[in-house]
C-alpha cells in the first residue's frame, strides 16, 4: 500500500500555528507577518490534499510532492514546538521564587540557613533569566530565518500544486463512489464455500423470528473480512426466514446512508412507484425483512428518516444492519448488538484448504501442511485472510515458496497483502483526520502489545495528536484523548483486552491484521528493530551506510535490542527527526548507546526506557527541548539529573522504581507536568518541596506529607486539578493546628 497519509499532519500544523498566534507567543512584527502568511497557505494546501492522496498511486509525481509536503510540514511543527517551549521557559523562570519555608519547630539557626538559601536561589533566578534573555537575541534570529524558510518552501509547493489539477474536498470526506463499486453486496451467496458460522446464523435466525411488537433492529459488528455480510446472508436466504416474511429486501449501503437511496430500493423491490405513500402500501400489513448491510453513517437524524418509513412494526418486521461501527449499532437500535467473534483455527484451516488445494491433494503435499498451519495462524480467525492466503498458495508447490510466506512480517505476497488490506483501509479511509494520526501511531507499538489506556492517550498528546484547539479553552487533552480513543474502539481499530473491568488499568491492544494495516498506513517513518517473531534478530546483511540511510526518514521506532544489535543503534544515530523512541527489553545494555542514541535525537517528544536496567539518567536528557513524555518506570533508577526539571515535560512515568530515592529538588518548576506517576516508589522517603506550584498535575497517586510549609498539605490544597486515586502518606506530620495555619 505504501501511501502517504499527510493531511493530519497539516491539521496539526494548523492547529499548532493558531494556537501560537492566538496566545500571541511572539510580539515581534515578523514573526506575526510570517506567521500569518503560512496561517494563510495552509488552508488553500488543506483543501485538495485528500484528492492528493488518492491520486498518488497512479501518479509518481503526486506521491514526491506530497512527501515534500509532509517534510516542510514537520520542520514547521519542530519550530512551532520550539517557539512555544522557549515562551513556557521565560514564563517559568519570571514566576519561579524560592520561598522562606521553615519547618515547625525549626530554631533561629535553622532560619537563618534557610534565608541563606533563599538568596542563593534568587541570585541563581536572576543569573538564568539573564542568560535566557542573552540567548533570545540570536534565537530570534535563527528562528525568523527557519520560519521563512519553511513559508517560502509551502509557497513553492503550492506552486507545483497548480500542475496536477487536484479538486477541493470536504476534509475527511466518504471515499468517491468509484471506489467503492467492489464493496456492493447481494443476498446472494454459495453456501458451500462458508466455514464455521453455523452458530452464528443460528443465533441470528432465532432473533429474526422472535415476535415482537416493534420494529427490532439486529446489529452485528465487527471488523472487516471478519464475516458480517457473510453471516447476513445466510440469515437471509435460509428457509425458516423465507417462510416468516412476506417481503425481503437487501440494500447494500457501505457508505451512503441515504433515506431516498433506501427508500428508492425498498420500492423497486416492492416493484410500485418511488412515491413514500406508495411505500408504505406496499408494506401495509406484511411482514417484512430488511437487510442493510455496511453501514457506516453515523447521524442519528438520517435513521430517525428511515425509521419513520418503516411504520410501527405489529407484524414482527425486522431489520438487520452490519456495520463495522459499534456506534452504528447504538444509534439504529436499544438492543444489544451481535458482536461477530473470530473464526476458529479448524474452520480457518478449512477455507484456506478449499482454496489452496482446490483439486483436494492436500495429502499429496505433507511437507506443505505444517507450514499452511502456520500460515494460517496470521489470520487470526478471519475468513477473508483465509482466503486470500489460500488462494495466494493454490499454485504454489515448492516449500521455500510457502516458508517464504510463513516467514514474511510484512506480508508482502505479490498482491495478497492489499487484497487484505484494502478491505480493512476501507474503514481507515473513513477516519476524520485526527484519528487517522492516532492509529498510525499505534504502527509503534509491537505486534501483540498490550498498552495500558493511559499510557497511550498521554503519548498522543505529548505527541500532539491529542490537543484542543486554539479557541477551546475548557476541554482537556485527557479528555479528548480519552474520545479518541474510544472512537478508535467503536469501529475496531483498537480492541480492550478481556478481563479489563478496571477503567484505570484498562489495556489495549490490536488485531494482527489491524496492526499491519497501522504499519501500511505509517509508511517509513515507523520503525521495528531488534528481534521479530519469526527471526529472532534483524538481519544484518546490509552495509552500514545503506542502513543509516533506510533509517533516515525514521519519525518513530520501537529497538528491541541484544548485545548483537549494535548496528542497530549506530544506525538509529542517523534518524535525526526520531520523535518516538521505544526501548524494549534491552535488559543491561550500554548505558552510554542509550546516552548516545538520546544525544542525536534532539528532536524526541517521547522516551520510553521502562523495564531497562538503567541506574542513572545522564544529565543530557535536560537538552530534549521537545520531549513531553518520559517513561522510567519498572527501573533500578536511584536519582534524576537536576537538568529534568529544564523539560517541559507532561508526563513522568516514575511507577515501580524501587530504588529511586528522591526527586529533583527543583521539580517543583515543571508547571506543564500534568501527570508524576510515583506509585511504588518504596524509598521514596519525601517529596521536593513546593508541589503545589505545579497546577498542572492531572496525577499524583501519592503525597507525602512533610514538616515544613514547602511540603505540608497545605500544597496539595493548590492541586485543583487532581483526577484518579489519591494516597496521602505521613499523617503524622500534620500540625494539631494545621487548619489554622492555612488562614
Amino acid at each position: 500500500m505504501d501511501a502517504l497519509v499527510v493531511s493530519p499532519l497539516l491539521q496539526v500544523v494548523f492547529d499548532k500555528l493558531a494556537l501560537v498566534i492566538t496566545r500571541k507567543s511572539t510580539t515581534r512584527g515578523d514573526y506575526e507577518k510570517e506567521m500569518q502568511k503560512l496561517q494563510d497557505r495552509l488552508p488553500i494546501i488543506q483543501a485538495v490534499i485528500e484528492d492528493a492522496e488518492e491520486r498518488q498511486h497512479g501518479d509518481k509525481k503526486i506521491k514526491i510532492w506530497l512527501q515534500k509536503l509532509k517534510d516542510v510540514a514537520y520542520d514547521a511543527e519542530d519550530l512551532l514546538d520550539m517557539i512555544h517551549a522557549r515562551v513556557l521557559s521565560k514564563q517559568v523562570l519570571e514566576s519561579d521564587r524560592f520561598t522562606y519555608s521553615p519547618s515547625y519547630d525549626t530554631g533561629i539557626l535553622g532560619k537563618g540557613k534557610l534565608l541563606a538559601e533563599e538568596f542563593g536561589e534568587l541570585m541563581n533566578r536572576k543569573v538564568r533569566l539573564a542568560s535566557h534573555v542573552v540567548e533570545s537575541v540570536p534565537n530570534y534570529f535563527i528562528n525568523l530565518r527557519k520560519l521563512r524558510d519553511i513559508r517560502e518552501r509551502l509557497d513553492d509547493i503550492a506552486k507545483e500544486m497548480g500542475e496536477f489539477q487536484l479538486k477541493e474536498v470536504l476534509m475527511s470526506r466518504l471515499p468517491e463512489t468509484g471506489n467503492r463499486e467492489g464493496r456492493e453486496t447481494g443476498p446472494h451467496i454459495v453456501e458451500s464455500e462458508v466455514c464455521g458460522r453455523k452458530e452464528d446464523v443460528e443465533k441470528v435466525v432465532k432473533m429474526l423470528l422472535e415476535s415482537n411488537t416493534d420494529v427490532r433492529v439486529i446489529s452485528i459488528i465487527g471488523i472487516g473480512g471478519i464475516g458480517k455480510t457473510t453471516v447476513a446472508q445466510l440469515a437471509y436466504n435460509d428457509e425458516r426466514v423465507k417462510k416468516h416474511f412476506d417481503l425481503k429486501i437487501w440494500i447494500s449501503l457501505y457508505d451512503d446512508f441515504n433515506p431516498r437511496k433506501i427508500m428508492r430500493e425498498m420500492l423497486d423491490y416492492a416493484v410500485i412507484s418511488l412515491l413514500q405513500s406508495q411505500l408504505r402500501k406496499a408494506l401495509y400489513g406484511k411482514r417484512y425483512l430488511l437487510v442493510l448491510d455496511d453501514v457506516w453513517n453515523e447521524d442519528p437524524d438520517e435513521w430517525d428518516k428511515v425509521k419513520n418509513l418503516l411504520g410501527d412494526g405489529t407484524n414482527g418486521n425486522k431489520v438487520i444492519v452490519t456495520s463495522r461501527s459499534g456506534k452504528v449499532a447504538s444509534i439504529m437500535s436499544s438492543s444489544p448488538a451481535y458482536h461477530l467473534e473470530a473464526l476458529s483455527e479448524d474452520d480457518c484451516w478449512t477455507l484456506f484448504e478449499q482454496r489452496a488445494f482446490p483439486d483436494g491433494d492436500e495429502n499429496g503435499f505433507p511437507n506443505l501442511l505444517p507450514i499452511g498451519k502456520q500460515i494460517i495462524d496470521k489470520c487470526k480467525g478471519v475468513p477473508l485472510a483465509a482466503k486470500v492466503l489460500g488462494s495466494l498458495m493454490r499454485f504454489k508447490r515448492e516449500e521455500s515458496e510457502w516458508l517464504r510466506v510463513q516467514g514474511s512480517e510484512s506480508w508482502n505476497l505479490d498482491g495478497g497483502e492489499n487484497k487484505i488490506l484494502q478491505v480493512l483501509k476501507l474503514s481507515f479511509d473513513h477516519l476524520p483526520s485526527h484519528l487517522k494520526r492516532c492509529f498510525a501511531y499505534c504502527a509503534v507499538l509491537p505486534k501483540k502489545f498490550e498498552i495500558c489506556k493511559e499510557k497511550l492517550i498521554h503519548q498522543w498528546i505529548a505527541g500532539g495528536l491529542a490537543q484542543r484547539s486554539a479557541h477551546d479553552r475548557v476541554s482537556e487533552p485527557e479528555d479528548i484523548g480519552s474520545d479518541y480513543l474510544n472512537d478508535l474502539l467503536r469501529m475496531s481499530f483498537l480492541e480492550v483486552v478481556s478481563g479489563c473491568d478496571d477503567s484505570s488499568t484498562t489495556r489495549i491492544k490490536m488485531h494482527d491484521l489491524i496492526h499491519d494495516l497501522a504499519i501500511s498506513v505509517a509508511g517509513n517513518e515507523f520503525l521495528t528493530a531488534g528481534k521479530t517473531e519469526q527471526q529472532g534478530t534483524l538481519e544484518q546483511s546490509h552495509s552500514l551506510p545503506k542502513v543509516c540511510d533506510f533509517f533516515t526518514p525514521t519519525r518513530h521506532a520501537v529497538v528491541d535490542s541484544n548485545s548483537s544489535s549494535s548496528l542497530i543503534h549506530k544506525a538509529l544515530y542517523r534518524a535525526k527527526g526520531l520523535r518516538t523512541l521505544n526501548l524494549l527489553s534491552l535488559g543491561d545494555a550500554s548505558e552510554k548507546a542509550i546516552r548516545n542514541l538520546i544525544s542525536s535525537s534532539k528532536y524526541l517528544r517521547i522516551l520510553n526506557l521502562s523495564g531497562f536496567g538503567i541506574k542513572l539518567l545522564h544529565k543530557s536528557v535536560g537538552d530534549l527541548t521537545y520531549l513531553r513524555y518520559l517513561d522510567l518506570s519498572n527501573t533500578p533508577i536511584e536519582k534524576l539529573p537536576a537538568s529534568i526539571c529544564n523539560l517541559q515535560l507532561q508526563t513522568l512515568d516514575l511507577s515501580s522504581c524501587y530504588n529511586l530515592q528522591k526527586l529533583p529538588k527543583k521539580t517543583r518548576i515543571m508547571t506543564s507536568l500534568r501527570h508524576l506517576k510515583i506509585k511504588n516508589c518504596a524509598r521514596l522517603a519525601r517529596l521536593p518541596g513546593f508541589t503545589g506550584r505545579m497546577r498542572n498535575l492531572q496525577s499524583l497517586p501519592i503525597f507525602i506529607v512533610g514538616k515544613t510549609r514547602e511540603d505540608d498539605l497545605s500544597q496539595l490544597l493548590e492541586l485543583q486539578n487532581l483526577r484518579g486515586e489519591l494516597k496521602i502518606k505521613h499523617l503524622e506530620n500534620v500540625p494539631t493546628d494545621f487548619s489554622l495555619l492555612l488562614f
